[in-house]
């Protein structure tokens, strides 16, 4: 153990002094580093390996769970994570700090490539949100009553989210959708609570993710996003210094005395203070089942049958409800131009690779990829849609000759069909670029279980990173496979257009309702 020690200290001093860019020190340590890893995990087991990791900081959680970040993040040791959670469920941690972890957890759930532990992370997440709950709770000192169903307001719903951003920003865009169709169509009033955490740095996360928010809507505030009603709603900015205005804000959604509280995404632990008040439902936008103790879980995203059916095993005993439906996303050429790039080629096999967080996705195992691709034929070149500073990411010559970064486009529907080929990195996230692309008869190739899967469907899956490999190999050799496949996008597409979200929202305020009714019967 003493040889990885010693090679994990070089390793952190490398990135301290590389300013977590990619050098060849950095590959180097790296590589030596991981060697060391899984030489050790082999000869001892991983439980021994983590266990003198932990022991050699024993009392001391910060380092613990900084090291563990390192194994995940830097050597996508994904399996450290049911380590790490398990720290955060067991050691006593102030409130704000373990709020700021959960969202670190989620964010390394992002750039997942894969593990036999979902199930299993999944079970140590509802752990960490059942402890923070309390300790929120009993921090604000709520003791609020369970209100019936009779005594409620009939046409009022509270919808809680933690960021609210543009309409670029993906689950902002269904956030209004669903305010908009409430409104107008359902006649319900709609208040929009945005609970963002402050962001801090405590230390214990190898390059943490922080959150954005728009610090003009901080407190109440009133958005005209061209739907036709406004989005009114109230932002709090949660730190340890406002616990009245938290306290405040529970008690005015109390007096407000909605059907429902309708809470999306998994960062956010505000509307679970609601739990056992009003009836809560829950949604993620991922296809992870949402995290939380409410009432009702809503699910448009299903992940991998047998990790889906056991955790829909352990939903069902703790006497939660899950509630299926669809979320359509009809993508649209809004007539502006696509950002200006440096031209291809003529003969050139572009492949389009979008996403909001490509620095962090293009991880070693990611370029390892994007590199043996480049192998299969010099026609084949890479477009990247999204903010990413490649020799940040690599040292590797030729993927960065033989790239085209993009940027941000006010047109991405056109941006994505600059491509061929859509390309998912591994990952959660990036179902709109690979809808943009069906939409357009342009073939995916992704990873199952993720986003992007759930929304293609099978038809475009791959089982390893080997395969995909493959499967870009044949797309760009073979035409007739190429125009098969071609015709599957577009057959995709069809079926995604005859999705109503209106009905959707409909089914879930109806069924809603129902297991209410039955549950107040009981």
């Amino acid at each position: 153990m003493k040889n990885l020690f010693i090679q994990l200290q070089h390793f952190l001093n490398v990135i301290q002094a590389s300013n977590n860019n990619v050098t060849t020190e950095y590959l180097e340590a790296k590589n030596n580093c991981l060697e060391e890893y899984n030489e050790k995990c082999k000869q001892l087991g991983k439980d021994k390996v983590i266990e003198e990791i932990k022991n050699s900081f024993a009392g001391d959680y910060s380092s613990q769970l900084f090291l563990l970040s390192v194994l995940i993040k830097e050597l996508n040791d994904f399996d450290a994570l049911l380590y790490l959670l398990d720290i955060l469920c067991t050691e006593e941690i102030s409130l704000d700090e373990l709020k700021h972890y959960k969202t670190q957890v989620i964010a390394m759930l992002n750039n997942k490539v894969t593990t036999n532990l979902d199930k299993d992370i999944y079970f140590k997440q509802r752990q960490l949100n059942s402890k923070i709950n309390k300790l929120w709770r009993d921090e604000l000192g709520l003791e609020l009553p369970y209100v019936p169903l009779k005594e409620r307001n009939s046409n009022r719903i509270v919808i809680v989210t933690n960021q609210l951003l543009g309409v670029e920003h993906a689950p902002t865009r269904i956030l209004l959708e669903l305010i908009s169709i409430l409104q107008a169509v359902y006649n319900m009033q709609v208040y929009t609570v945005v609970a963002f955490d402050q962001n801090y740095d405590y230390g214990n996360c190898i390059s943490p993710i922080f959150l954005n928010r728009i610090q003009q809507l901080d407190r109440f505030f009133e958005l005209d996003c061209g739907s036709p009603s406004m989005v009114i709603g109230y932002q709090i900015v949660i730190d340890e210094n406002n616990i009245n205005e938290q306290r405040e804000l529970v008690e005015a959604i109390y007096d407000y005395n909605p059907m429902f509280i309708w809470k999306l995404g998994s960062i956010e632990n505000f509307a679970d203070l609601f739990n056992g008040v009003f009836t809560l439902m829950s949604m993620n936008l991922t296809k992870q089942l949402v995290v939380s103790e409410s009432d009702i879980l809503l699910r448009y995203l299903k992940g991998d049958k047998k990790s889906t059916y056991e955790i829909e095993r352990f939903i069902e005993e703790k006497k939660q409800n899950i509630i299926d439906f669809r979320i359509p996303y009809i993508p649209e050429d809004n007539g502006k131009e696509v950002a200006k790039y440096d031209s291809l080629p003529e003969g050139a096999f572009p492949i389009v690779i979008a996403g909001n967080r490509l620095q962090s996705e293009l991880n070693n195992i990611a370029v390892d990829m994007l590199e043996a691709i480049l192998e299969i034929s010099d026609s084949i070149y890479f477009i990247f849609i999204g903010q990413v500073s490649l020799d940040q990411v690599t040292t590797n010559k030729k993927l960065i000759s033989r790239s085209r970064c993009m940027g941000y486009s006010d047109n991405f529907y056109r941006a994505v069909g600059e491509g061929k080929l859509f390309l998912n990195l591994p990952r959660s996230g990036a179902a709109a670029g690979a809808i943009c692309s069906i939409f357009q008869g342009i073939p995916v190739v992704t990873l199952p279980n993720c986003d992007v899967a759930s929304a293609v469907g099978e038809e475009f899956e791959c089982e390893t990173l080997e395969d995909m490999v493959n499967q870009v190999k044949r797309y760009v050799t073979d035409s007739e496979f190429y125009q098969h496949k071609r015709n599957a996008a577009l057959k995709k597409a069809e079926e995604e257009k005859q999705i109503n979200l209106v009905d959707q929202v409909g089914k879930i305020l109806s069924e809603a309702k129902q297991l209410i009714e039955k549950k107040e019967i009981v």
